[in-house]
């Protein structure tokens, strides 16, 4: 899981994601990126991937829920990680897929719609 710490933005220069060690996991934060002066935003939602019963979850803490949005680990591999919520209207499915060093591949969906956000990563 290693190859997700960095500074990540997607290709469209819109969004922002930043990833570091934390504990036994790893914790994230996600801005919107403003073009107009090169800087990004307030964090949008704060990220963690973190060890429950001995298996890593995604929670994801948006800005605008009061509480944290907790995602079961569905599998992980060396390039692919999947967590899903059944609590959660959209996104019900988180999945992270790396392309290779410097690209990656998020994608949010539900059963009725399905997002995708490709990043390219600016620091390691």
């Amino acid at each position: 899981m290693d190859w997700l710490v960095g500074k990540w933005i997607t290709t469209d220069s819109l969004m922002i994601e930043e990833w570091q060690p934390f504990e036994k996991g790893f914790k994230g934060v996600g801005y919107l990126y403003q073009e107009g002066n090169g800087t990004a935003e307030e964090p949008t939602e704060r990220l963690q991937l973190k060890y429950v019963d001995g298996v890593i979850n995604y929670v994801a803490h948006p800005k605008q829920n009061s509480k944290p949005v907790f995602f079961k680990n569905l599998g992980i591999n060396e390039y692919t990680y999947t967590f899903y919520s059944a609590e959660n209207d959209f996104p019900k499915w988180i999945i992270y897929q790396r392309i290779n060093i410097a690209f990656m591949r998020v994608i949010i969906k539900n059963d009725e719609k399905e997002q995708e956000f490709y990043f390219h990563k600016m620091t390691p």
